[in-house]
């Protein structure tokens, strides 16, 4: 598997932006996924680091996308995706 675009994308040395923690409040996930939105936005290694998350199933935002998003497109059917997913809806309501 080639990941030469790995080096030169703009996100290296930020993973705490791309990758959540498991019990990671709803607001605080979406504007750490923001932040790290906006770093992939000028990234030229956007297309292969999305494609890349799609084929290898990958939590976390990738190229610009998020799990729920390569799951809404139809890149995931990880249960563990879908039960992440309707925990943070259960707790979007309670807030």
């Amino acid at each position: 598997m080639n990941l030469e675009w790995f080096e030169n994308a703009n996100c290296k040395g930020k993973t705490n932006l791309f990758f959540g923690p498991y019990d990671e409040k709803v607001a605080s996930r979406r504007m750490r996924e923001r932040q790290a939105k906006r770093i992939c936005d000028g990234c030229a290694s956007i297309y292969q680091c999305r494609q890349y998350a799609r084929e290898n199933g990958e939590l976390g935002v990738w190229g610009g996308e998020g799990e729920e998003e390569r799951f809404d497109a139809g890149f995931s059917n990880d249960p563990f995706i879908r039960r992440r997913m309707k925990m943070r809806e259960a707790r979007a309501n309670r807030q």
